[in-house]
């Protein structure tokens, strides 16, 4: 199959879990290694004058070119995807929640509003971990029947055998979803540490942000029924075009997921989700308000020697 190929290849998702999980724990220890020294980083980039890349360009100049290197790998492995018989045409676009944070991130770089982030950067976490921890990129019967069923699979033939998504170290894919996650996790967290002050999480700005959140719940929820709908209205129950086009977009399509059973299925997927979410991003912002009262003090050696508790607040 070669390693730009989305099925499996030599090595399963499961051969590849020891790796994988490896790789996750240097994911988590950066998030932890940025915060013990984000004194410092915040320090390196506060002079607003300051060039980057060789003294050429000013941060928000560099973070342009980031938006868009953002959006070109986003949106190449949807073309790329587009041009093999890939089944589940609806993932193509890229409004599943960590690739729509993924893209927002890039427009915001381009245009220079790097700090509204803090809008969704709680949401943008909570998503890359939950992806992340519970990552199933491994043989998945449903997935196999709908790719021999799409293309019309010969029984026998190594394409029929390798049928479905169990992808591991030795494709594209299962090096796209760790550094995508990777990047959703990862960026929200610099940017609050480079541009403390304009992306401090005040009450208002989780307010704003916890219902800009719900809005777009609800509008993909409507979004994934309107195309099922319309799909199994104009294809008489068409197997191929059903496959193709049942959507699951942030797992609220009738497909849903079984993470929470009953409440993680359509239609109640919309409530449980939203409820779990919520919950979830009061837990993340009392730990950023904690977070916030530890600073770290590192000496000339770049290593860690005082530890200085602040007083909690809210941030209003």
């Amino acid at each position: 199959m070669g390693f730009f190929t989305w099925r499996f290849n030599q090595i399963s998702f499961d051969d590849s879990k020891i790796l994988f999980n490896v790789i996750l724990s240097i994911i988590l220890l950066s998030v932890v290694v940025l915060w013990v020294y984000k004194s410092k980083i915040t320090l390196f980039f506060a002079n607003k004058d300051k060039k980057y890349l060789f003294a050429k360009l000013y941060l928000d100049q560099v973070l342009q070119i980031v938006g868009v290197i953002t959006l070109l790998l986003n949106f190449s492995r949807s073309i790329w995807l587009f041009t093999t018989d890939y089944p589940w045409k609806w993932e193509l676009i890229p409004i599943h929640l960590c690739r729509l944070s993924m893209t927002i991130m890039g427009f915001l770089f381009i245009f220079k509003k790097s700090h509204w982030i803090k809008y969704f950067s709680i949401i943008s976490i909570i998503g890359a971990i939950a992806a992340l921890l519970f990552a199933n990129l491994g043989y998945v019967k449903e997935l196999v029947e709908q790719d021999r069923i799409y293309n019309n699979l010969t029984p026998g033939t190594i394409r029929y055998e390798k049928a479905g998504v169990d992808v591991g170290y030795d494709t594209i894919i299962f090096w796209d979803f760790l550094i995508a996650h990777w990047y959703v996790l990862i960026v929200p967290v610099f940017i609050h540490i480079i541009k403390p002050e304009q992306t401090k999480l005040t009450i208002k700005t989780l307010l704003i942000g916890m219902l800009l959140a719900l809005s777009t719940t609800i509008l993909i929820f409507f979004i994934n029924w309107t195309v099922f709908g319309i799909t199994k209205a104009i294809t008489n129950n068409n197997e191929k075009i059903s496959i193709a086009w049942n959507s699951n977009w942030f797992y609220l399509g009738q497909t849903g997921i079984k993470t929470l059973g009953p409440l993680s299925r359509w239609p109640w997927s919309v409530f449980g989700f939203t409820l779990v979410f919520l919950i979830l991003i009061f837990v993340f912002y009392g730990l950023y308000i904690l977070l916030r009262c530890i600073d770290i003090q590192i000496n000339k050696y770049y290593l860690p020697n005082k530890i200085i508790f602040k007083k909690p607040s809210l941030i209003k």
